[in-house]
């Protein structure tokens, strides 16, 4: 769990500044987007999985924020986009079967 926190704040805090410029364009699609990255880290850094609901909505608003940006997003916010690939990958692949011991 401390290495999923320290990965998130590392990818937001190198993300800082495609999120200040978010903040200084008074946009809403913008502002929920990155809502919903947050709620997407939360769950992951608690659960190692976020909600799938919540995965689908945060991937057409940040996919749509990125168009809308002139893919300018994708240079600054690249951090935080490279985190939400890894948590899709964690949150859509199958749950790993338990260990089970091997006695003969």
């Amino acid at each position: 769990m401390y290495y999923r926190i320290l990965a998130a704040l590392v990818c937001t805090g190198l993300s800082f500044m495609a999120l200040w410029m978010s903040f200084q364009i008074p946009s809403l699609l913008w502002f929920v987007a990155w809502a919903a990255y947050i709620a997407i880290v939360f769950f992951w850094v608690r659960d190692n999985r976020a909600p799938r609901w919540l995965m689908v909505i945060g991937t057409l608003l940040g996919v749509t924020s990125v168009c809308m940006s002139l893919f300018m997003a994708l240079f600054l916010a690249s951090p935080a986009i490279g985190l939400m690939l890894h948590v899709l990958w964690c949150s859509f692949r199958p749950p790993a079967a338990p260990a089970t011991s091997m006695t003969l």
